[in-house]
């Protein structure tokens, strides 16, 4: 069973999941930056002040398990191929710092 501790790792491995016509939600591996809830507060209002979606999934995560480099190009590329890839990254992160992995 996982203990609680308030040293928490600076990043941590998640499944982020996009929406892909014709063959529904497919999962990949991310590492996502871990905030505390001020920060996750920041975060938000950031993002709400026009942060683009790729300087948010930037801001949220430091790699993923794609073939393709995790930087600021290849990000827009999968932007612009998955129109919602942005909300399925985001829902994905908020679920494992709001609700980890409950139910799993």
């Amino acid at each position: 069973m996982a203990k609680i501790t308030l040293a928490v790792e600076p990043t941590f491995d998640a499944e982020a999941k996009i929406a892909v016509p014709g063959v529904g939600f497919v999962a990949f591996k991310m590492t996502f930056k871990w905030r505390s809830k001020t920060e996750l507060k920041a975060f938000f209002e950031a993002v709400e002040e026009k942060k683009s979606d790729v300087e948010a999934i930037m801001d949220v995560a430091t790699g993923w398990e794609l073939d393709e480099k995790f930087d600021a190009d290849n990000i827009n590329r999968l932007i612009e191929k998955y129109a919602l890839a942005p909300r399925g990254i985001y829902d994905s992160y908020i679920n494992e710092l709001a609700l980890g992995r409950m139910g799993n």
